[in-house]
């Protein structure tokens, strides 16, 4: 996706990208940490694009995505490799950024790239909820709280 293509939030969020750019290389190595020993998690890493969408007056959202017990999320981009039950992304403006995928996808388009098929997505931290949620660490007591 070149610039011109790129939804208009990044434009005016360009550590958005970078972000992106940077955590896609990372996660080349199936989704595990540089050091191989453990896996990166999702939860952290879409809350750390909210945070980055937030700094520049964006409305952010986190979505769950998940597997079924019989059909785990199998990640296209690792060839079967790594299987998850469930899996969290940060949702902007009707687009998702996953930096597994690397670059923004409008949401109707992003099961089938990441995934290979239709999966179950909600939004699970809603933007009137996100600003809360991150700055308490992306925990998920701020999911069970009533808002005011």
């Amino acid at each position: 996706m070149n610039r011109s293509e790129t939804p208009h939030e990044l434009h005016d969020a360009p550590e958005v990208t970078a972000f992106l750019d940077a955590m896609n290389t990372r996660l080349a190595n199936d989704y595990a940490t540089p050091d191989g020993r453990h896996s990166e998690s999702c939860t952290l890493i879409a809350c750390d694009l909210a945070r980055k969408f937030l700094a520049v007056c964006k409305r952010p959202y986190l979505i769950s995505i998940h597997g079924e017990l019989d059909k785990p999320l199998r990640p296209v981009r690792y060839e079967g490799r790594v299987t998850w039950g469930g899996h969290v992304v940060c949702g902007c403006d009707g687009f998702i950024y996953d930096p597994m995928v690397g670059h923004p996808i409008a949401e109707e388009a992003y099961a089938k790239e990441a995934f290979g098929r239709e999966v179950a997505m909600t939004i699970s931290v809603p933007t009137d909820r996100i600003e809360e949620f991150v700055a308490r660490g992306g925990r998920s007591e701020v999911l069970s709280q009533k808002a005011d």
